[in-house]
């Protein structure tokens, strides 16, 4: 049922945590399939031994380095099965995380109503939760992406059915490799929204110094027109005063590192 998608480039030495993590869930019905965005560190050695250990079933897919979001892309096509559960290579799952989620998926299609996907809580490896906590309101929810984003307050861990992810693929505009994953799973949510545990974690995350999200700012000027793209679009999705301006102020910052290019 549950197809765990990593996009990896250059974590040789983070990847041992996660596959530790998978061989230690207490439900096996899951693959792994990895896409490898041109590691050149020790990443596919490390897979094949993976691999060899025969204790998981893993598909690795090499291809040369052209950003998460491509990888993320061909990842979609080579998962076989009908919910995909994204996981960067820096991070780990706790060990009932394929046991709930399939649970959660098979009681959102008993409750018949319409769906893309389930969400739970991320925490850090220090056992904080992220966001929000504890949640007072109801424990499952059915929310889009912005709302999800606007009541918890944080990273969220997002199971998406794979049709929902072919129709809406990562674009890419004038050659820039990066797209900022919110605007997709915004057009997902638009469709069907998510049904979230609101206070379960399954998720465990680390931000190392040269990830996406600790490096904003740099990828705010490398990749002017994508962001741009993404603030555009946000701006009508958000709901305050004060979250338009800041999504506005990013449009602009984006239309000047655009001309500076």
């Amino acid at each position: 049922m549950i197809s765990i998608l990593t996009p990896t480039y250059n974590r040789y030495h983070t990847l041992q945590r996660l596959y530790d993590s998978l061989c230690a869930q207490d439900c096996m019905s899951f693959e792994w399939v990895i896409v490898d965005d041109g590691s050149i560190d020790e990443t596919q050695t490390m897979i094949n031994a993976f691999v060899a250990e025969d204790k998981l079933h893993i598909k690795y897919f090499y291809q040369e380095n052209r950003g998460k979001p491509c990888a993320i892309n061909a990842g979609v096509s080579l998962c076989q099965n009908d919910y995909i559960f994204i996981v960067d290579s820096d991070d780990a799952l706790t060990k009932d995380a394929i046991s709930q989620l399939i649970n959660a998926v098979n009681e959102a299609v008993e409750a018949r109503l319409p769906f893309s996907g389930v969400g739970f809580r991320k925490a850090t490896f220090d056992g904080q939760i992220m966001g929000v906590s504890p949640f007072s309101g109801e424990s499952i929810l059915y929310l889009n992406a912005t709302e999800a984003a606007s009541i918890f307050k944080a990273d969220l861990a997002y199971c998406f059915k794979k049709n929902s992810l072919l129709r809406y693929p990562f674009p890419f505009y004038k050659n820039e490799r990066f797209f900022p994953e919110l605007f997709i799973w915004n057009k997902i949510t638009d469709e069907s929204k998510i049904r979230f545990n609101a206070n379960k974690i399954i998720y465990i995350a680390e931000f190392l110094e040269d990830g996406l999200t600790k490096n904003f700012k740099k990828q705010l000027k490398i990749y002017p027109y994508s962001f741009k793209v993404y603030y555009a679009d946000q701006f009508q999705r958000e709901k305050t005063m004060i979250k338009k301006a800041k999504m506005l102020i990013r449009y602009f910052q984006c239309l000047l590192y655009e001309k500076m290019k």
